[in-house]
């Protein structure tokens, strides 16, 4: 095969056991690879009565087509069932691992079972091995990078989980090169129920090109595309030179800034030059392989603190959710709260439980006995990181906001703080405001993963002048692009799942469809089909995206999901903002509700959000119809 590398390997953790094996070339022509593949595996392999944290549960690592080449930048998927919601847990992650999945002929690697001891999996090129981890499991993830490089050498690529993992916190992640993370609703507590500490992986082999020369001839068509000179697009040059923190002084200004459990939109003082003040802590880009940007976040070393003179990554969601959200605007309390959260392998996005446990402390409703004795002040960076302790090790309060901040907040005073418990479907809020973008608040409201906004990267539409005149969009892009209006919101965010679906399954970075390649896929469809010498045309892969998405949803569906769990917290849909821009806005009920209906219709759903018949044998999906009695 060319691009992809045709084979899985399969590892049985309570057997023992690891087995290469060749799927059916369909997968690759149906689902591309990546999370495509990953979901074809987890719809066949598990159902609604998997358990969670149960041997029959499923963790997948996923790569597609083009990983392992420049335009790959290094992503992949990780896939299991949720032990959130039991809905579908998907995320994307960087760094460079996934290249050595692919140069040792892999394009998925699929875990069920559970060790009957703590174990890491070693691969180097064919062969595989199971080895103890006792001597790993209790280590934060930067002691296991560490540990794991002075056992093995240089040149190995790893993915690990954290304290966070191990006991299981549904806020983990699974983690690798210190600050990638990924896998935010439930993967990292799903590899820790197995027992399952770290993969180490290096590999020798090469990645096979059908056409050399149209693929040198598509990259360079895609490089000029995102060349900052080139590109139409506001946010890529300032991305290309400082990464996404770059964008942070802007979000506050225009009123998009989470601050308080998000009651604010905007900050004043030193927060509005965070990405000022990180710019002067900045040593270098940190790049994933291949990175078409130089880097999306930045290596900066604090001038106070306990990482000075060592250094961390930051992203703007980061020091969004672990810093501002709390009013600690100081950029040396932020990166320390960040690399404590990487630490402890949680999502940063577990701030806004934290946050939610702040506001439920001013309310009454969280008592100091419940925090194990301490206050939770706003503005105070060590009650916020003895939240994340005590999340990581499931101890006092934090028993309960280690199951998902939704499942919390139902549980503490009877659910008398659900109205702002910012979460969608169990899962926290990502820091990209619903009530400065009716796009993301329909997105937050029908994601099958909940609170995710790259999802629909970039998470805004389209600007009209990027946009090729040769270009049909099934959607009016004038009228999505205004953000405070339903209007064409339901197409546009049916049109941007699908195509980043496609982004995902390549796998390539959700950063570059910028400028004329945020609708124009015909350069991916050119660059995947020199890759595999399969011919693929834009709309060929558009199909596959609708087609991924609606297994993905029909997944979510014959576990029990309806239009019932198409919502939003009451915060978003009856509060403004306190104070900053937009501050007069909020998402109007009825507006919502006819976004949903529009997104359904665009969809081919039923008015309760079951795909119909037609539609998913229109996808080739008949089978998942019969799954469904639709």
């Amino acid at each position: 095969m060319y691009g992809w590398a045709g084979r899985i390997l399969r590892v049985d953790l309570s057997k023992r056991t690891c087995l290469h094996e060749t799927p059916d070339e369909s997968i690759y022509n149906d689902f591309l690879g990546g999370r495509g593949i990953a979901i074809k595996i987890l719809y066949d392999e598990t159902n609604a009565d998997t358990d969670p944290f149960g041997p029959d549960n499923r963790l997948i690592m996923a790569v597609g087509p083009v990983n392992g080449t420049p335009i790959g930048c290094g992503r992949m998927t990780v896939m299991s069932k949720s032990p959130i919601n039991g809905f579908l847990s998907e995320g994307n992650l960087g760094g460079h691992f996934a290249p050595q999945m692919k140069y040792a002929g892999l394009d998925a690697i699929v875990f069920q079972g559970i060790a009957n001891e703590p174990v890491y999996l070693l691969i180097e090129d064919d062969h595989v091995e199971i080895r103890p981890a006792n001597h790993l499991w209790g280590m934060t993830t930067r002691e296991t990078e560490k540990a794991l490089r002075e056992e093995l050498g240089e040149g190995y690529q790893f993915r690990y989980i954290g304290p966070g993992g191990e006991n299981m916190a549904s806020t983990a992640v699974i983690m690798g090169n210190i600050t990638r993370a990924g896998g935010r609703n439930g993967a990292g507590a799903v590899m820790g129920s197995k027992k399952l500490k770290a993969v180490a992986i290096k590999a020798s082999k090469s990645v096979k090109i059908a056409d050399p020369d149209k693929f040198l001839e598509a990259l360079d068509e895609i490089y000029y595309e995102l060349d900052p000179k080139n590109c139409i697009d506001i946010y890529r040059l300032p991305h290309t030179l400082y990464g996404d923190i770059s964008v942070a002084g802007l979000v506050n200004e225009f009123g998009g800034m989470p601050i308080y459990n998000d009651q604010m939109s905007s900050t004043e003082g030193e927060g509005c030059a965070m990405s000022e003040s990180l710019m002067q802590l900045v040593k270098k880009p940190k790049s994933c392989y291949g990175c078409t940007q130089g880097s999306c976040a930045n290596w900066a070393e604090p001038s106070e603190g306990p990482l000075k003179g060592i250094g961390t990554q930051a992203h703007a969601g980061s020091v969004q959710a672990l810093g501002a959200n709390f009013g600690i605007n100081n950029i040396n309390e932020q990166l320390e709260n960040a690399n404590l959260c990487n630490d402890l392998g949680l999502d940063h996005f577990v701030g806004y439980a934290i946050s939610w446990a702040f506001e439920a402390y001013e309310k009454g409703i969280i008592t100091i006995e419940d925090t194990g004795g301490v206050e939770l002040k706003w503005g105070d960076k060590h009650a916020l990181q003895h939240m994340l302790f005590i999340i990581a090790y499931r101890r006092n309060v934090g028993e309960l906001l280690g199951r998902g901040l939704g499942n919390a907040a139902r549980v503490i005073a009877d659910g008398a703080g659900m109205d702002y418990a910012l979460q969608v479907k169990g899962i926290e809020y990502s820091g990209v405001s619903p009530r400065t973008y009716y796009n993301m608040a329909l997105h937050y409201a029908i994601s099958d993963v909940g609170c995710d906004h790259t999802r629909i990267y970039p998470p805004y539409p389209p600007l009209l002048e990027a946009i090729p005149e040769d270009i049909e969009l099934p959607f009016d892009p004038v009228l999505a692009t205004d953000k405070h209006i339903p209007d064409e919101k339901g197409a546009f965010v049916r049109w941007a799942l699908n195509s980043r679906a496609v982004i995902n399954s390549l796998e390539t970075c959700a950063y570059n469809p910028r400028g004329r390649l945020f609708t124009d896929q015909r350069p991916f469809a050119k660059i995947v089909s020199a890759a595999t010498g399969v011919d693929f045309d834009a709309e060929r892969l558009y199909t596959i995206g609708e087609r991924i998405c609606n297994l993905e949803h029909s997944y979510n569906v014959r576990n029990g999901a309806s239009r019932k769990d198409d919502k939003l917290p009451k915060r978003w849909t009856s509060e403004p903002f306190k104070y900053g821009g937009n501050h007069d806005k909020f998402v109007k009920p009825e507006e919502l509700e006819r976004m949903i209906d529009e997104f359904y219709e665009a969809s081919g759903w039923t008015h309760d959000g079951v795909p119909t018949r037609e539609t998913l044998e229109r996808l080739n999906l008949g089978y998942v119809a019969d799954d469904l009695n639709v």
